[in-house]
């Protein structure tokens, strides 16, 4: 180790009294500040809250958008495909069944 890591300090284990509010607070303040990391968005109000739902909400629409249009694309795709294919064996077959010349 090099000289300017600091190394962890130890913490005796001790027993504290909290009352139920005092952890509902605690674990509260947890999760806010959890999903205040994983999201960058507060959530410490209602409408917070609300507002992340609403972003979330629109995420999830914009994700089976965009899937839906790669479903149907794909599905273009296939059609485009075995059209361009009927049709040169069409083409084909009336180039042999015809008279040249």
């Amino acid at each position: 180790m090099s000289g300017d890591e600091q190394q962890p300090v130890p913490v005796e284990p001790r027993i504290i009294t909290v009352t139920e509010p005092e952890m509902e607070e605690i674990i509260t303040r947890a999760v806010n500040k959890a999903m205040f990391r994983l999201t960058g968005m507060s959530v410490e109000t209602s409408e917070d809250r609300e507002k992340l739902r609403a972003d979330f909400n629109h995420l999830r629409r914009w994700r089976k958008a965009v899937d839906k249009v790669g479903d149907v694309g794909l599905g273009t795709a296939v059609k485009v495909l075995v059209t361009g294919a009927l049709g040169a064996l069409f083409v084909g077959a009336a180039y042999l069944f015809t008279k040249h010349g």
